[in-house]
């Protein structure tokens, strides 16, 4: 081989060699900048889980904020229905002591009526007293030369047995009667009274006293007498004893005034006459009406008789 093909392979060599040589450099060249883009990479991904984390609190937060805003909503709403109800149980009671108001009124009404009427009742016996005491024969009896006026006995009798209804009737005038409360052995009628008012609504505002009258009898129940302190309690019982009628073992429970022998007299001739009227006029029907110890004769209308046929 001559020395100008060795020169020429060694220029080959020295060209391929430094061909490489730059290879190599800008094989590390490139792997400098991949090492530098790699590290901006990895320091995106720093920021990105920074800012990924940053946020992930900030939703926790939030959602914190969430539950604390719910929880307070709740408070919110509890409360409002503690006032709502607070509200509603004001209205119900203020309700309820109006009601007791105006049933206290109609009964203080009631018994003002009553009272009116049992003292024009009384005006009126005791004027019919006075003409019947005047209208009576007198004997006439001498003694000394002088005349006397002497009342006969029969005037005499009939004013005591005036002034023994009108005692009578004071007497009982804050009575009533109950029949129809099974009687038992061994029973606590104060507590068994005590209860049939609680049922019907009828709180008394005084005491009272009760006990079964009559003889004991096992073929019959004796009735129950009431002794209340006022009359205003009893006319609030007699008021609300309709309730009993609509009330499971209550509807053979009746509640009545205690009447004296000769008012149950006057309402019994008052039914009597009340039938015989009815009987003798066709196209008439007559009632008793009013209290059971203020009762009088009332003819009822056509329409009235009517609906109360059908």
């Amino acid at each position: 081989m001559g020395k100008s093909e060795e020169h020429k392979m060694m220029e080959g060599i020295n060209k391929l060699s430094s061909d490489i040589h730059e290879g190599f450099k800008k094989v590390n060249d490139n792997f400098k900048h991949f090492v530098i883009r790699l590290e901006k990479i990895e320091e995106n991904m720093k920021t990105i889980r920074a800012e990924d984390k940053l946020l992930k609190e900030r939703v926790q937060a939030l959602e914190d904020g969430k539950k604390v805003m719910e929880k307070n909503m709740k408070k919110i709403e509890d409360r409002q229905n503690a006032r709502d109800k607070v509200i509603s149980g004001v209205e119900e009671e203020v309700k309820e002591r109006v009601d007791k108001l105006e049933d206290r009124q109609n009964t203080r009404d009631k018994l003002i009526s009553s009272v009116e009427e049992e003292v024009k009742e009384l005006k009126n016996e005791i004027r019919i007293l006075k003409e019947a005491r005047n209208s009576k024969i007198i004997k006439t009896e001498e003694s000394a030369g002088i005349n006397r006026l002497v009342p006969t006995l029969y005037t005499t009798n009939q004013d005591n047995q005036v002034l023994k209804e009108i005692e009578d009737r004071n007497a009982r005038r804050r009575n009533v009667i109950i029949t129809g409360i099974e009687e038992k052995t061994e029973e606590d009628v104060m507590e068994t009274v005590t209860g049939l008012l609680e049922k019907i609504g009828s709180k008394t505002t005084m005491g009272f006293i009760t006990y079964r009258i009559g003889k004991v009898n096992v073929d019959k129940t004796r009735p129950i007498i009431v002794k209340f302190e006022n009359e205003i309690d009893k006319e609030h019982v007699l008021c609300k004893k309709w309730k009993l009628k609509n009330m499971t073992g209550c509807e053979k429970i009746f509640v009545r005034e205690d009447m004296t022998w000769k008012q149950r007299e006057t309402l019994t001739d008052l039914i009597r006459e009340a039938r015989e009227r009815t009987a003798e006029r066709e196209n008439e029907r007559w009632t008793v009406r009013g209290r059971r110890t203020q009762p009088y004769l009332m003819k009822i209308q056509q329409q009235q008789q009517r609906k109360h046929q059908q």
